[in-house]
């Protein structure tokens, strides 16, 4: 539902499983580089990899801002420079409750958009 939602009145891709990580995952358009290349904004869910061991979701600007660029986390997030730029929000970093879950997500997913779209401008 979440990725629906980021989705909503906004160009962007279907939501895909990504085969080279099996995250499921949809990008955002966010404008053009000065050179006119594309930029986006990845928004997915991980299964966990070498990078976390256990689900997360992740947004990520592309591309990738310079690392001194890397914002302050919030809220249980981490923002990475390493191997890719993004924020991440573990599982083990949830609420226990159902709702409370889904709060966390969505606004972690809308601060981490706005961000990302922020440092693409």
């Amino acid at each position: 539902d979440l990725l629906h939602d980021v989705r909503a009145g906004v160009e962007s891709s279907p939501i895909l499983v990504w085969p080279h990580h099996l995250d499921l995952a949809t990008l955002l358009a966010a404008g053009t580089t000065a050179e006119g290349k594309a930029q986006t904004v990845g928004v997915g869910l991980s299964p966990g990899d070498e990078l976390i061991a256990e689900p997360y979701w992740y947004v990520s600007p592309w591309p990738y801002p310079a690392p001194d660029r890397k914002p302050d986390a919030v809220a249980g997030e981490a923002w990475r420079t390493e191997p890719w730029f993004g924020a991440t929000l573990s599982l083990s970093s949830l609420p226990r409750d159902d709702a409370a879950q889904q709060q966390t997500v969505q606004a972690f997913a809308d601060r981490a958009v706005t961000t990302s779209r922020g440092l693409l401008s």
